[in-house]
């Protein structure tokens, strides 16, 4: 009986992909065209339009933001169906991070919000995949940053705990409500401040973050209080 459950979970797990897969499929090409009339449209019309270069640059920046929605989707379906493509190597967690946190500094300054990295003397490698990890700093970063009030800090860290390596973000933000944190790495699920915000996203970055840390065979813990910040801690074995 026991087995029968199993089977039937992951056929319907198959088959919600499946659907997921066929609508992000039929979505990725409107949206490229979309982007891509917006495009010639900025670049035709003269300088100084006004309204009218606001608007393409709103459409601009929302087909982003469905294109990153539709890219998740298909990240975590291979995820879930098939794993990360290639074998899990030593990995240097550190230059992944300094690297995320130098793309991210001119965000940051526009928010005016501080970034600061902390890194333990003599810090480990990591058995990774380098893209998937690359993805799970850099979905934490920038989700501190843009939870941050301008004037705010973002502080990560790398340290040691026995034979694992820490990597924590720390924010000034909005934090969010204990009753609400189990469900803070949930599918689509968005805090209610972020709701209630003028915060764009579609609920993927964090269970993206939770899925690849899950495979990695670590884990990723949230300590957070409303108007005071958000701490999420990863742990992952060192190599």
């Amino acid at each position: 009986m026991i087995h029968l459950d199993r089977a039937e979970r992951r056929r319907q797990d198959e088959e919600h992909w499946q659907l997921i897969d066929s609508l992000a499929h039929s979505m990725k090409t409107p949206l490229a065209s979309i982007r891509g009339y917006a495009e010639t449209l900025q670049i035709a019309m003269p300088d100084g339009q006004g309204k009218t270069d606001e608007y393409l640059g709103n459409i601009m920046r929302l087909t982003g933001s469905l294109n990153r929605t539709i890219n998740d989707l298909f990240f975590l379906s291979r995820l879930d169906r098939a794993g990360f493509p290639d074998p899990l190597e030593a990995t240097d967690i550190r230059q992944i991070t300094e690297d995320v946190i130098d793309s991210r500094r001119e965000s940051a300054a526009k928010s005016d919000v501080k970034l600061q990295l902390t890194v333990v003397d003599v810090l480990p490698r990591v058995f990774a995949n380098k893209p998937a990890l690359h993805e799970v700093i850099y979905n934490l970063i920038d989700n501190a940053i843009k939870y941050s009030p301008h004037g705010g800090e973002v502080h990560v860290s790398l340290d040691l705990a026995e034979s694992s390596v820490l990597l924590s973000v720390h924010d000034s933000g909005i934090g969010i409500p204990a009753d609400e944190q189990p469900r803070i790495f949930e599918r689509f699920f968005r805090a209610s401040a972020a709701r209630a915000g003028d915060y764009q996203g579609a609920g993927l970055g964090l269970s993206k973050v939770h899925s690849v840390v899950k495979q990695l065979g670590g884990s990723v813990r949230l300590e957070s209080a409303v108007a005071v910040g958000s701490t999420f801690i990863v742990e992952l074995p060192s190599a």
